[in-house]
């Protein structure tokens, strides 16, 4: 009978394992593919008035902030409940501390796109809108897949406005604008809009990062 206890014991004990395995992996799952449903609303709907109406809504880019910072919270809550389970104080606990982590977290997301699409805006190559898509989108996935998602942004960008540029005014005219703006910029120091008085070529930057976020979603990973 001693034996057939332990026996069932053990049992007991790699069953509850399991499912609380089994639950760990289903959440975050579940996270996933919040995070890229989440993504491509918010990158769908900014393409769509950029396309329409030249902007994207505050609304819109405030909606996908408060999204991000949910996620990346659940997700810091998910992996320290694996880690040390959960219940009572314990779990009040790990919710301030899923909170706390979350938001640093969000906010490491945002800062670094927004930083990059802050002097690409100074410098006349992105509108404000799209920099603050940018921030969004990191927010929502996090700084640990941030490297790659900006790696399919960029790659996205750079494949169309070769394209516009191949149906349009052509390669040669736009680098030497390019290479005379840089030359300009560095001889008097003065930061000037690139693309100012000139909208031929011109791309909304939300589109490659719609793409970029179709991406992300097909599972394409760059680095």
């Amino acid at each position: 009978m001693k034996f057939l206890k332990k026996l069932s014991g053990i049992f007991l004990f790699f069953r509850g394992n399991k499912l609380s395995a089994e639950l760990s992996m289903n959440q975050e799952v579940g996270l996933v593919s919040y995070t890229v449903l989440g993504i491509l609303t918010i990158t769908l709907c900014a393409a769509a008035s950029d396309l329409r109406e030249g902007k994207i809504p505050n609304d819109l880019l405030l909606a996908g902030a408060l999204g991000g910072l949910i996620l990346r919270s659940c997700d810091v809550y998910t992996e320290l409940a694996r880690e040390v389970g959960h219940g009572g104080s314990a779990g009040a606990l790990l919710i301030l501390k899923a909170a706390w982590e979350g938001v640093f977290l969000w906010a490491a997301g945002c800062a670094v796109p927004f930083a990059a699409g802050f002097l690409l805006f100074r410098f006349g190559m992105m509108g404000a809108g799209d920099s603050k898509l940018l921030a969004v989108a990191g927010g929502m996935l996090g700084i640990r897949e941030l490297p790659g998602f900006l790696m399919l942004v960029f790659v996205s960008g750079g494949g169309l406005s070769l394209l516009m540029m191949a149906g349009t005014c052509g390669f040669r005219p736009r680098f030497r604008k390019l290479a005379a703006y840089a030359g300009r910029t560095l001889r008097t120091g003065e930061i000037t809009s690139y693309r100012k008085g000139d909208s031929e070529g011109l791309i909304h930057f939300s589109v490659p990062v719609l793409m970029a976020a179709l991406l992300y979603a097909g599972g394409i990973r760059l680095i």
